[in-house]
């Protein structure tokens, strides 16, 4: 079996500054949820897995805050993201009529929800590929799990050793 898990915040908010302009008809903002479905999409031609999932980030709680109160502190916020936000309602429906199924846990991150789900898939013999430009996640790289970036090339766009054709 081959699943595909997509840092859904991540993915979203790299689309939405990727097409900031993009709106329908009725004047909607519609990049992050264009650029995702494409996204979603492309993955499931490309590696034709058994099953996706999407991780996303579950509010602003976080243990990590608790601990260390300056974590993600020197982020700027360069704009009201309530654009953003507006479209992640629609993604979620269309993943739901996609049956791609959503993780979401208030006060964890997706990070967190990964891990787990990587770790879940390792016992079941799951060969795994974690879609996220988040680099942290090369430390969960083993033989059966890879991650792939969407901000690299084809050529490279694979790390890791399993084989995803």
């Amino acid at each position: 079996m081959k699943k595909i898990i997509i840092d859904g915040n991540n993915i979203a908010m790299r689309n939405h500054f990727k097409l900031p302009n993009m709106k329908s008809s009725k004047g909607i903002h519609t990049g992050a949820t264009y650029g995702f479905l494409s996204t979603v999409l492309m993955l499931k031609n490309k590696f034709q897995p058994s099953e996706i999932v999407v991780a996303w980030d579950g509010g602003r709680a976080s243990w990590r805050k608790e601990l260390y109160p300056e974590y993600k502190g020197n982020r700027e916020r360069k704009e009201d993201l309530n654009v953003f936000f507006d479209q992640l309602k629609t993604i979620r429906e269309i993943c739901q009529s996609l049956d791609v199924k959503t993780y979401w846990n208030f006060g964890c991150e997706a990070d967190d929800l990964i891990a787990l789900e990587i770790i879940k898939n390792r016992d079941a013999d799951v060969q795994t590929i974690v879609y996220s430009s988040d680099e942290d996640f090369a430390q969960l790289i083993d033989d059966k799990t890879v991650l792939v970036s969407p901000s690299t090339d084809e050529k490279n766009d694979v790390l890791g050793k399993l084989e995803c054709n």
